[in-house]
């Protein structure tokens, strides 16, 4: 369940791109989530912006207090309505084409009906823990959040808080999804391909 978690967290924290002035931006920690941590490790994200010609015109990536902090892109000055905030080559964007690169994923994740969002959580393990440095996105990989806590990881005690509500039911849902994606991930990835490890 381990290298799931870690991928819907890849994906689900991607970058969000959000050009707002730096006084409306509401930080909000969620325990768990590694939000509270302080850094470890040096950030990253903005010199892999840079090696891959990623630009804010009129803006700044947010710094984030902490390792697992959120962040977004903060305008510096006003921006005119249809001016340009972002800038990238399509070759540097994260996105499903990106399996292509790899003919072992590629395969095995061909004709599967998996989700872009879990595809692309699995693209993400597949860069930080297969690939590791050596990896094109390290940088950005190595700059998402180390955890995440939606109701889909939660244990049975933890649903049993929500007993009596109308949540209930759709966070049984989703935590009986997320189960049944990582088996067959699993499966496909690790158990039929030794694409990946379990660890």
């Amino acid at each position: 369940m381990r290298v799931f978690n870690l991928a819907l967290l890849l994906a689900l924290a991607l970058c969000v791109v959000v050009a707002v002035a730096d006084e409306d931006v509401e930080v909000i920690e969620v325990d768990g989530d590694g939000s509270n941590d302080k850094a470890a490790e040096p950030d990253l994200l903005p010199g892999y912006f840079e090696t891959a010609g990623i630009t804010f015109p009129g803006a700044r990536v947010k710094d984030r207090a902490s390792r697992g902090g959120r962040r977004g892109v903060v305008a510096t000055r006003d921006i005119a309505e249809g001016e340009v905030v972002f800038e990238a080559h399509v070759n540097q964007l994260i996105s499903m084409g990106r399996i292509s690169r790899h003919e072992d994923l590629a395969k095995v994740l061909a004709g599967s009906d998996i989700s872009p969002t879990v595809g692309l959580a699995v693209l993400l393990v597949y860069e930080k823990y297969k690939l590791g440095k050596d990896s094109e996105i390290y940088a950005y990989v190595q700059s998402l959040p180390s955890a995440f806590g939606g109701v889909q990881y939660w244990g049975e005690d933890e649903l049993k808080s929500l007993s009596g509500s109308p949540l209930l039911g759709e966070a049984q849902k989703r935590s009986v999804a997320t189960s049944d994606d990582y088996k067959k991930l699993a499966k496909m990835i690790v158990e039929d391909n030794g694409v990946m490890t379990e660890e």
